[in-house]
């Protein structure tokens, strides 16, 4: 026996027992079976992460916390028997899930946690324990059932709180001289914002919770369910691990209330065994709900992430290729004649085309999951409309058209990435050429609105109607996909652009009267520097 596997086993009884305590003040019925077992959750947790073999600190703990609250040596005894395979079966049964990950990022992990170990592996330890309490003539049959079915769903609780708490918090490996237990803690880093919203849903919790279970009269049951919005927040900003947490407190908040006699599952009731049904019912809904609820999310967002990943390397291999395709036809090209080089012309400007596509592609991903990155510079307002007009201009000339420029006067400077900000003026001017009739004018400007730039781009084309407005910003939508055809990208990666900026976009529009299509992003802040010193 290592000093390593001895410590571990020490400090899981300690943890065990002390746990233990402090359920079975929670009103135990017949002394033993309690509203929440905390060491439940603790030991199956403790098995999973340190595996199987440290069964003999959950036996110990479990042996001892039951002969420090009166229990004969027989009845602790049997009672830690059925406490022990109750964790060695949970784990091992979710040990054969196929890619079973403590993690409980997967919907089946979540599945087979509440089925397997808090449902199925908590009736090997309620029906072990209540029999050594009837042989040990510590309850009677008429008893028997009341005292079992508390056992059992305080077990299983105890599971659905403790243990997806402590595998989603830590994990195993890491330095092992930071914690006793040989684990590290997997606290993800969060800034200012992220912790910023955290207190505020900390507050959330406490204002719904609180007032639902500490008021006297006037709450009922199905009021308790107001908390479900706010533990919602949490699952979906902070995944599994911040709904976990948030379970737990309102649970807590839940059974502290309700052990005072407070709250709507206290009500008529002079001993908190009396509402355990209800009680053990809701704390079990609202952990097992918002676990699956996390799991959820987490396999969509995985799932995201694996798209994005795949259409890099797909989109990587194809820009070579094309490369490749574009330099052999632009050397061709030179000891070609003249119909031969219009032909590799053709072939150089799909492969311009594709690639440009290849791009929108994987803006839109990075969109999507909000990972748009952006090298923030201080840019020029002018300087920008002035480049994106001389970039469209060879293609408004090749129309007959008029560009007209208008740029801020003074300049306005704003903090953006140029290259993207660019890249929805193009899209912007882009398609106002293609809509606007040969010969017409086509308009870009930008002025100061307040504190923000303003950039607006008009065209003189057909318009847009009112029911197809609302559309124009989604992915892949066009208004006339036949006469004038296109990816339908470009303006929905133009909106996702704009907004990682902090700005807005918008366009207005009438039938027959052409389109304007808006964007502002904030003026950067002026730094008034100190005045030199005499």
């Amino acid at each position: 026996m290592t000093r390593r596997f001895l410590l571990q086993t020490i400090l899981l009884a300690t943890v065990y027992v002390v746990l233990a305590l402090l359920g079975l003040k929670l009103d135990a019925v017949a002394g033993f079976a309690t509203l929440v077992w905390p060491p439940s959750g603790l030991s199956l947790a403790a098995l999973l992460l340190f595996g199987q073999r440290l069964w003999p600190g959950v036996a110990l703990g479990a042996f001892l916390a039951n002969l420090f609250v009166g229990a004969p040596l027989p009845v602790a005894a049997g009672i830690a028997l059925g406490n022990t395979l109750e964790a060695v079966f949970g784990a091992g049964a979710l040990r054969r899930i196929p890619g079973f990950h403590i993690s409980l990022t997967r919907l089946a992990d979540v599945l087979g946690l509440i089925v397997l170990a808090a449902v199925l592996s908590t009736l090997v330890s309620s029906v072990i324990g209540v029999s050594s309490l009837l042989l040990g003539k510590i309850i009677t049959l008429s008893n028997l059932i009341q005292t079992w079915r508390a056992w059992w769903l305080g077990d299983l609780v105890g599971d659905l709180l403790i243990a997806p708490l402590l595998l989603t918090w830590f994990a195993p490996g890491g330095n092992d001289s930071t914690w006793p237990l040989g684990v590290r803690s997997r606290v993800p880093a969060m800034g200012l914002r992220q912790w910023g919203e955290a207190a505020a849903l900390g507050v959330a919790l406490g204002a719904v919770s609180i007032p639902i279970f500490s008021s006297g009269t006037g709450i009922t049951i199905p009021m308790s369910y107001l908390v479900f919005p706010p533990l919602i927040w949490a699952v979906l900003r902070f995944g599994q691990r911040g709904g976990t947490m948030a379970s737990l407190a309102i649970s807590a908040v839940a059974i502290w209330g309700t052990a005072r006699h407070f709250g709507p599952f206290a009500a008529g009731a002079h001993r908190l065994s009396e509402v355990l049904d209800h009680l053990q019912i809701f704390v079990a809904v609202v952990a097992a709900t918002i676990m699956i609820l996390g799991s959820v999310m987490e396999e969509r967002s995985r799932a995201v992430r694996s798209r994005d990943e795949v259409l890099g390397i797909v989109s990587h291999d194809l820009r070579n290729m094309l490369n490749s395709i574009s330099l052999s036809a632009q050397s061709l090209a030179k000891k070609m004649p003249e119909d031969g080089q219009n032909s590799l012309g053709l072939i150089v400007r799909s492969v311009k085309r594709m690639n440009g596509l290849i791009g929108d592609l994987r803006d839109v991903a990075a969109i999507e999951v909000g990972r748009l990155s952006l090298r923030l510079e201080v840019c020029s307002t002018a300087a920008l409309i002035r480049e994106a007009a001389e970039a469209a201009q060879p293609l408004s000339a090749d129309r007959a058209q008029t560009l007209i420029v208008e740029a801020p006067s003074p300049d306005i400077q704003i903090m953006g990435d140029r290259e993207r900000l660019l890249q929805v003026l193009a899209n912007l001017v882009g398609n106002a050429i293609k809509f606007t009739p040969e010969g017409d004018t086509v308009t870009l400007k930008g002025e100061r609105i307040g504190d923000s730039a303003r950039f607006a781009v008009t065209d003189s084309g057909p318009g847009i109607s009112r029911d197809q407005m609302v559309h124009v910003f989604e992915r892949y939508w066009q208004a006339n996909a036949t006469a004038y055809p296109g990816s339908g990208l470009g303006l929905s990666i133009a909106k996702g652009i704009v907004e990682a900026h902090g700005g807005r976009i918008w366009a207005e529009s009438e039938e027959g009267k052409g389109s304007r299509f808006f964007f502002t992003l904030n003026e950067r802040p002026t730094l008034v520097m100190p005045e030199a010193a005499d």
